[in-house]
């Protein structure tokens, strides 16, 4: 008989698609510069895109965010977490970036 494969109620359809298609995520110039001036680094951003959960974006684009533990200063002010938001299209087996943002707080996870 065939395999039955059971997948949870939400599952992380890019994780799917990447490991089964190997795509190419391109991280553009716009979107590395906004990561170094807003704090956020090219692992992150990728890791985002992987394993981030689904945010609303407009203009046709697709946005995923994640929370990371920070547990620093940021222009003299001490914060617990980092959320970063990349925005992206999907062209032709591929992700390209638009640019990211990353907001510094508190969020129950």
């Amino acid at each position: 008989m065939g395999t039955v494969l059971f997948l949870k109620k939400e599952f992380d359809f890019y994780r799917l698609i990447g490991i089964i298609f190997k795509v190419k995520i391109y991280i553009n110039a716009h979107t590395l510069k906004r990561a170094k001036e807003r704090g956020a680094t090219k692992e992150e951003i990728e890791e985002v895109i992987k394993t981030g959960f689904p945010i609303k974006v407009r203009y046709g684009r697709e946005g995923r965010a994640k929370i990371f533990n920070f547990n620093k200063e940021r222009n003299g002010v001490y914060y617990e977490q980092k959320r970063v938001e990349v925005i992206f299209v999907k062209e032709e087996g591929s992700i390209m970036t638009v640019t990211v943002y990353v907001f510094y707080g508190k969020w129950e996870v």
